[in-house]
């Protein structure tokens, strides 16, 4: 099918914004990578922000809608689905091309700029995540799911700057090892059996041996 204008023109920013940075990139090099006028790249977007925006968003390393499909399994408690976070990380990580969070790197890039919309953005995905799993660990009966779903993003996010450096697997492993123990330690006795496997949970003692998500890594080092 051929691509509308408004998506070349967001295929060629995404290549240019990873190939030379967010500044580097400059909308007449975006524009012509794209085949359009610089007036037609302003039609579909207001301001190069905007583009930028819009380029994270549908970056193809933008891990937001894997960990939205996650974090939004009902299959899933929130402990295998934090687990299953972290082995999709670590799959990411063994790829040497792999350049981290998108949307962390154009923060970085920015620094200095609170109010940028690009930074904005990059605040939105992060609170989103947080939020999702403060949810999911209210609804498990966790304590303090708070401050337990904010240290388990930071967990996330230094599990992608080491990966990011070191591309080797067993960062957000053992990172994913760490926020699967607190949450499990968190959970009210009652619903965890002698092994420690959420009783509660349908199949879990198979699940364990899933490779689908990893779980049996982090749960069984």
């Amino acid at each position: 099918m051929k691509k509308d204008t408004r998506a070349k023109i967001i295929d060629a920013a995404i290549v240019l914004f990873d190939a030379q940075g967010i500044r580097g990139a400059t909308v007449d090099a975006i524009a012509a990578k794209a085949g359009v006028t610089k007036k037609t790249l302003y039609y579909h977007f207001r301001s190069k922000d905007d583009l930028m925006v819009a380029s994270l968003i549908d970056a193809p390393d933008n891990r937001q809608r894997l960990f939205d499909k996650i974090l939004a399994n009902p299959n899933l408690h929130i402990e295998d689905a934090v687990a299953a976070l972290f082995w999709e990380l670590s799959k990411s990580t063994a790829d040497e091309r792999w350049k981290g969070c998108a949307f962390s790197r154009a923060a970085a890039e920015l620094v200095g700029l609170p109010g940028h919309p690009l930074v904005w953005a990059a605040k939105n995905y992060k609170d989103q995540i947080e939020t999702a799993v403060r949810k999911r660990l209210l609804a498990r009966g966790a304590d303090d799911a708070a401050l337990l779903a904010r240290r388990i993003v930071i967990l996330l996010d230094g599990a992608i700057l080491h990966g990011m450096v070191h591309h080797d697997p067993a960062y957000p492993i053992e990172a994913g090892r760490m926020a699967f123990g607190m949450i499990r330690d968190s959970i009210k006795h009652s619903e965890v059996c002698s092994d420690g496997v959420p009783t509660s949970m349908d199949g879990a003692r198979s699940f364990r041996e899933s490779r689908d998500y990893g779980t049996h890594i982090l749960v069984n080092p």
